[in-house]
């Protein structure tokens, strides 16, 4: 099906061919494409991919020969008069293979990532060298009416999609019901998708009416200080919000609220809005950013509002297609019944709660559960050492200066202080992960404390308060094992022991504005 459906007419032979030359052309340029890619993005993708890193780069190796091969032999043959067999390549069959992708994509590699996107229409670039070199002997094996009506499912499936998204795009432009809500907005989409809800809150996990894994935020009480703490899944947590650094502040200073607001998967674009849109409302006395030496100098640094014309058809979460069945059928389960005002699912009274039972590893690190793999553990602290810690390859400093000094001056309008906490990576904390992460001769050119350094200086010159942990995280006294055991067992995200230190760290910088 993928190579060609029977026999054209003699008078389209030549047509086929410059069809099928071109798109041959066009596949193996894009597969080439995404190869080049996936060796320039390697550390990133073999944190995506793991395991199955290798195999996709081999198969787009073979997918690039298969179209270079497909097309010199097609040119080869270009006038040979029949019965000389020709690769082909309709140009429906090239449509099968771009359904196909889009499925695999929607299916198994949410949420949308350009890169990601481009590896895999990279793959599907490949097969179309394959199905014109092989596709026809495979198609003579099967009985011809299996074929006609494999031929038409796939069109009228390929037609359907794409007549079906634009009927529904049509009607949310014209529809004011929620059932076709699209934000236009990529940032708004992706900070609502990963934002928790309340239904979601656990024993020792609250989560407000704002999706925040904190109490509720109340009116500002007078002569009460108040701070509000912005960050990512720092401010989740692996730990209760007993344990939590902003409240294990709280608890230092003895009297005031440190408000913790946070989303998993969030970064200083997203920092910046929470700024002006949650955290200044709460008028607080300082609004403190949590800064993690990872992912938040790595990712999501490019204010990227608009979404690109491919993105809403690769999103399952834009895809209308697939959104409005699903609300539908959420909107069916929810109409049997409204829960009681005032009731807060799964938020036990935290005082009734026996912490020590339920979460055995708060205070026994060695009993701690493992997030990641020892082989997943060390690619993702390598890339990120890799990305923040090479004096001749560093983060967009331009861009997180620029995200910061706006964060600055938004606080400043509201006559807010403004303050930077930096909370660094497990490899700067952990010398037997540093070990790791630079062992095989990787770690010559990285410099480890390069980011506090360079955001310190930073920082001082523009008059932002900056807390850097890095310190008080190292004076941590080792284990038995030798290890301090302030991130939770191959997570990256602090435990207990973290928590309580950052917590103490914290509540000393707050004091300056604690009147």
């Amino acid at each position: 099906m993928l190579a060609t459906m029977p026999g054209p007419r003699k008078r389209d032979r030549g047509g086929s061919q410059a069809t099928a030359a071109l798109l041959l052309l066009l596949c193996g340029a894009f597969a080439a494409s995404a190869l080049v890619a996936v060796v320039r993005h390697e550390l990133a993708l073999r944190v995506l991919f793991a395991e199955w890193f290798v195999p996709i780069e081999a198969a787009l190796a073979a997918g690039v020969l298969a179209d270079a091969a497909a097309l010199m032999l097609l040119l080869a043959r270009w006038r040979a008069p029949p019965p000389v067999w020709r690769p082909r390549l309709p140009l429906r069959a090239a449509g099968y293979l771009l359904l196909g992708a889009s499925v695999a994509y929607l299916v198994c590699l949410q949420p949308y990532r350009s890169l990601v996107a481009h590896v895999t229409f990279g793959l599907a670039a490949g097969l179309a060298g394959v199905a014109a070199l092989g596709g026809e002997a495979l198609l003579r094996r099967l009985p011809p009416r299996l074929v006609s009506v494999a031929d038409l499912v796939l069109f009228l499936a390929c037609l359907g999609a794409v007549a079906g998204e634009l009927t529904l795009r049509a009607i949310a432009s014209r529809s004011s019901s929620p059932l076709f809500a699209r934000s236009s907005d990529t940032m708004l989409d992706f900070m609502a998708r990963y934002r928790l809800r309340p239904e979601q809150a656990t024993p020792g996990f609250p989560v407000n009416s704002q999706g925040h894994v904190d109490v509720e935020f109340g009116a500002r009480e007078p002569g009460v200080p108040r701070a509000a703490t912005i960050g990512d899944s720092f401010s989740t947590s692996v730990v209760p919000h007993r344990y939590h650094f902003t409240t294990v502040a709280e608890r230092n200073l003895g009297r005031g609220e440190v408000c913790n607001l946070g989303i998993a998967g969030m970064g200083l674009n997203e920092y910046l809005y929470l700024l002006r849109e949650e955290a200044l409302p709460l008028r607080p006395d300082v609004v403190v950013v949590d800064l993690f030496i990872g992912n938040d100098l790595i990712d999501n640094l490019s204010g990227n509002v608009t979404p690109g014309w491919i993105e809403p058809w690769l999103d399952r979460d834009r895809l209308l297609l697939l959104v409005v069945p699903r609300r539908l059928w959420v909107s069916r389960d929810q109409q049997g019944g409204m829960r009681p005002v005032g009731t807060r699912p799964g938020q036990a009274d935290v005082e009734e709660v026996d912490f020590g039972r339920l979460y055995p590893w708060l205070a026994d690190p060695a009993r701690e559960i493992p997030t990641f793999t020892p082989e997943r553990f060390v690619i993702v602290e390598r890339h990120r050492a890799q990305s923040a810690c090479r004096p001749d390859a560093p983060p967009d400093w331009a861009r997180v200066h620029e995200l910061l000094l706006e964060m600055r001056d938004t606080a400043a309008a509201h006559s807010t202080p403004f303050a930077v906490m930096l909370i660094p990576d497990e490899f700067q904390v952990e010398d037997d992960v540093w070990a790791q992460v630079t062992a095989g001769g990787e770690g010559g050119e990285l410099d480890r404390d390069l980011p506090q350094r360079v955001l310190g200086e930073w920082l001082a010159a523009h008059d932002i308060p900056c807390l850097d942990l890095l310190p008080a995280l190292r004076a941590v006294v080792p284990m038995a094992d030798g290890q301090r055991h302030v991130y939770h067992l191959r997570d990256t995200h602090f435990n207990a022991r973290g928590n309580q230190v950052a917590g103490e760290e914290l509540a000393a910088f707050l004091r300056r504005w604690w009147r």
